[in-house]
């Protein structure tokens, strides 16, 4: 269903936490308080036990004797592969005050020994069977839980009983050696200067504010240099024993399974589990309170933009599942989206103030409600951002919804509803797994699709402008309001000023008078006459090896249709021409950003892109833009009842684009908003300085700064865009769930029928930037964090010899690994590095295979000396049989995997297809060509492409004496 979720910055900065907050947002309201004891931990017992609502049939739930919990799920998507979640009910918000970051240290410490893995070998195992450390097996803590993730590439009995096994050391058997707690210090020290950045100190900074003298507010889940540096094995132990206790433990699995083995496999590794501590109560969630009017003002001169934001915090825990409480959230949501349409009108126009709003109510941390309203804007348009979401919020509360209004978003939520129910038969395991997970740790009650319709479908009948408009008072009805204003606004030196501005221009806004809402025209689209008929095929070709349908239209544009079952009821579609990114002339560094931002967010030339949204509510179609590095995009994600309207869209697309200056101005703001965030990271002057430098100084690459933004107008775009789209070489790929014949014949209508086009032989050909061999450069960055970034490239070759270029892929996972082992695990220098390749597809003999780090300044020199010696062994002396089984296994698990999914066929097989035809042959290949690398062709990959002599070296560093390490934590003071 359509949601409205928590706010985007929200949704980041709990991500970019030490690790993601599972238990963060629910996303729920319901009036009223619920008494302190409702339950709230997963030790109280399954959600649907408290509930009227039924969960989800196909779900089994057990618990163990011991208390230890699980609920399963049998599902066959990805075929062969099981999801597992250990999830501990233990997380930041159970620490001590010097315990600060004892959660996360443990969290790291499970994967550095455990009684059946020792020191260095669990990584290597999973390797081993086919996974990869961080997609498929990893760990992440957040305020109350701490998560462990395994994604198992097969499910027979056998690998089943072997990940319990390493769910099972991860409950109790973790070593916590004292020289592995000494290593593994270092690398959380460098995971938080990792995450440090202008939004993480923002964050904590405004939660602080929002939550006053809360114990949650002083525990995020990194921890302080100070608390970090003093964790030993004995604290690690208690907290360990204290909190991992089987009552608090549960296992989520979802996949190709029998639940009865998977059952008395559970039964086997966990009924033995048992306390090793005295039980402490929970934490209380302390007591906070607004009054009246607070402002708030946090200057980061250091962030691209700025925020401002009207908020009410109450503390009000989250109530029990209900019925009653679904049906009022969905109205909840519903209010909130008619609010996010309105602000969404308002971004659009020429004289927008901000470039993004965004409006929720709920809970969240479990005993926080909330309602907040924001908006992103430029530093200079603070006032007037500020004004204007306060005003749209005003115009709501007062004035209510119209019927169109409403209307639009029963349309959109009843649309959303139908389509999970057509899309649950092949849902992955992985959304299956996580959704579960975000219930169990919010006490939601999992529900199927078809359940959830059924529940929700006459509420969504039921709903009135009067009902919406009454749920959204009911959400703002705390009498405070909290006016916050964050980011690169400098408002004041200091905070008093600064605060008093923000009150004064809060207390302006108020005194205007607002008015109800403008009646709406009805939209229609279609408005272009539709096309005479079907376009004659000169060409129709089924290739029976791969599936794939070719059609050649007598006006030049290609269709390569494949029809799957991969994914119920999902279509997706591309419409490519010309040669994107690479034709970007050398003086318009920025054209292909402002192009693929300006054409994505224009609309129609009759229908701008909020009005396109009103003329299809309740449909699911959607059309994007890109401009990619060999040719200029449109995306379609659509459903098989909606082939037509597919394929009229793309039509006004291709026909009748928009090209609006509102756009225009809000997407060089956006550009400029981000610039000035890259500018201020050593992250971002890679992306603005180390891709140029690496293409050497082509002006294609890397990011564009403010003044090439600026120089780009509609006409340039036009310009550049218009004569591919119109006369270009067109070809079109369909993949998914489709009736072949009507997806042609629909293509025939829309697409054959166009005036003709070139051929692709006629393209001209592209210039290729020139690698810097054997140089060297160094960048300073105008940032207090103190944090640098080294980066070490070798030149390569073009995708198009794909042999090669899948060598190379192998032999970049193995460059990454040895990093792994050397920089984090024995020097604990970083917490990010690794290694790959990237193959251009629009430049001949142009790719880069690149190593990188992020690290201590004062550990440049001997990260570099660790990074040139991994490379130099492997240059010399090759990879071993071991590197290549572990480098291969989880690419083969990932190729078994990604071949029966739309994706891969849409965006490596096909699309581009009719250009390069040798990519129809790539499906047929690819597993029969990984599965035949040798160690002797890794290692010849290595001596012919890992040469000293041609390495290219990019050094970051913050500006001498910029760096601190950030704000005074409270006991680092």
């Amino acid at each position: 269903m359509k949601k409205t979720m928590k706010p985007a910055w929200k949704i980041l900065l709990f991500g970019i936490l030490t690790v993601m907050l599972t238990a963060a947002g629910c996303r729920t309201l319901v009036p009223g308080r619920v008494p302190p004891e409702t339950p709230q931990n997963q030790t109280s017992g399954w959600a649907h036990e408290q509930s009227d609502l039924s969960p989800d049939p196909e779900l089994i739930f057990g618990k163990l004797d011991n208390g230890f919990s699980y609920v399963l799920m049998e599902n066959q998507k990805p075929e062969g592969r099981v999801k597992m979640h250990l999830n501990a009910d233990a997380g930041s918000f159970h620490e001590t005050p010097e315990e600060r970051g004892i959660a996360h240290f443990l969290e790291h410490m499970l994967f550095a020994g455990t009684r059946n893995f020792p020191s260095g070998e669990l990584v290597k195992y999973f390797q081993r069977i086919g996974m990869k450390f961080g997609p498929d097996v990893n760990g992440r803590t957040g305020f109350y839980n701490t998560t462990y993730d395994i994604d198992l590439p097969r499910g027979n009995e056998k690998d089943i009983d072997e990940g319990l096994l390493v769910m099972r050391d991860f409950a109790s058997e973790a070593l916590l050696e004292p020289g592995e707690v000494e290593k593994e210090r270092s690398v959380i020290l460098a995971e938080k200067r990792t995450r440090d950045t202008p939004d993480y100190r923002t964050f904590k900074e405004t939660l602080r504010f929002e939550l006053p003298d809360t114990r949650i507010a002083e525990r995020m889940p990194i921890g302080t240099r100070q608390t970090i540096e003093n964790i030993n094995q004995q604290m690690l132990e208690t907290f360990y024993h204290t909190w991992y206790r089987p009552e608090r433990l549960t296992l989520i699995a979802v996949g190709d399974f029998d639940p009865e083995t998977m059952e008395n496999l559970i039964e086997k590794r966990f009924s033995g589990l048992a306390e090793k501590a005295p039980e402490k109560p929970e934490p209380e969630f302390d007591d906070f309170d607004h009054d009246g009017l607070k402002p708030f003002y946090h200057h980061e001169p250091e962030a691209g933009s700025t925020r401002v934001a009207i908020e009410t915090l109450t503390r009000d825990p989250q109530p029990a599942d209900s019925r009653d409480y679904q049906q009022k959230q969905l109205l909840s949501e519903m209010a909130d989206s008619i609010v996010g349409h309105r602000l969404d009108r308002l971004r659009n126009e020429q004289d927008a103030p901000f470039t993004r709003a965004d409006i929720y109510s709920g809970h969240y941390l479990k005993f926080v409600k909330a309602a907040e309203i924001s908006a992103k804007c430029d530093p200079e348009n603070w006032e007037e951002s500020l004004s204007s979401i306060e005003q749209t919020l005003r115009r709501a509360q007062e004035h209510g919804f119209t019927e169109s209004e409403v209307n639009r978003a029963k349309k959109e939520f009843a649309n959303d509803l139908q389509q999970a129910v057509k899309n649950a038969p092949t849902r992955e395991n992985g959304q299956i797994a996580g959704q579960l997970l975000h219930h169990l740790n919010t006490k939601r009650v999992f529900q199927s699709p078809a359940q959830r319709r059924d529940l929700l479908q006459p509420v969504i009948d039921s709903a009135t402008p009067e009902k919406l408009h009454e749920m959204l008072k009911s959400q703002w009805a705390p009498s405070h309001r909290l006016v916050l204003v964050t980011g690169n606004a400098d408002l004041a030196d200091d905070a008093e000023t600064g605060k008093k501005k923000i009150a004064d221009a809060y207390q302006q806004s108020r005194q205007t008078e607002v008015q109800g809402p403008d009646a709406q025209d009805a939209l229609a689209f279609p408005y272009l006459p539709a096309p005479s008929g079907a376009a004659a095929i000169a060409d129709r070709t089924k290739m029976d090896e791969t599936g794939v349908t070719r059609v050649r239209f007598a006006n030049n544009v290609t269709l390569l249709v494949k029809k799957t079952d991969f994914t119920a009821n999902q279509v997706l579609t591309t419409v490519s021409f010309g040669h994107g990114q690479s034709s970007e002339p050398q003086d318009m560094p920025a054209l292909s950003e402002m192009t693929d931002r300006v054409i994505d967010s224009s609309g129609l030339a009759e229908l701008s892109e909020d009005e396109l949204s009103r003329a299809l509510a309740g449909t699911t179609t959607k059309v994007s833009f890109d401009v990619e590095e060999d040719k200029f995009v449109f995306s379609a994600k659509s459903v098989p009842d909606e082939t037509e309207l597919m394929f009229q869209l793309l039509n006004h697309y291709i026909q009748d684009p928009g090209f609006r200056q509102s756009a225009l101005r809000r997407s060089a703001r956006q550009l400029t908003q981000k610039y000035r965030s890259l500018f201020h990271s050593v992250q971002g002057a890679m992306a603005i300085k180390g891709q140029k430098f690496l293409a050497g100084g082509d002006c294609r690459f890397g990011f564009p700064d403010p003044e090439s933004v600026e120089q780009v107008d509609l006409g340039d775009i036009r310009n550049w865009i218009t004569p591919a789209l119109t006369k270009g070489p067109l070809e079109i790929a369909v993949v998914g769930d489709i009736d072949e014949d009507a997806v042609i014949d629909a293509a025939s209508t829309y697409f054959g029928s166009l005036p003709q086009r070139r051929d692709f032989r006629e393209s001209a050909p592209v210039s290729t930037p020139e690698f810097p061999k054997n140089q060297e450069i160094e960048f300073s960055v105008p940032t207090r964090i103190s944090k640098a970034l080294l980066v070490t490239a070798y030149p390569t070759t073009h995708i198009w010899d794909i042999h090669q270029a899948r060598r190379l892929s192998v032999l970049a996972d193995i460059v990454s690994d040895r990093m792994r082992i050397r920089i984090r695990e024995k020097l604990g220098a970083s917490y990010a590095q690794g290694a790959g390749h990237s193959p251009s597809r629009a430049y001949p003999d142009y790719g880069l295979l690149t190593g990188y780090a992020v690290i201590d300044p004062d550990e440049m020199d001997t990260v570099e000396q660790a990074m040139d010696g991994i490379a130099a062994e492997l240059q010399a002396n090759g990879a071993t049989e071991d590197e290549l089984k572990r480098a291969l296994e989880p690419t083969f698990t990932q190729i078994r995997e990604q071949i029966k999914t739309n994706e891969y066929w849409l965006h490596t097989v096909l699309k581009g297809a009719g250009r390069h035809p040798e990519q129809l042959q790539w499906s047929r290949t690819l597993l029969e060509d990984y599965t035949c690398i040798t160690v002797e062709e890794i290692n010849q990959t290595a001596r012919k492409w890992l040469k000293p002599a041609h390495a290219a070296d990019i050094r970051i560093l913050p500006e001498p004496g910029d760096a601190d390490n950030g704000p005074p934590e409270p006991d680092d003071q």
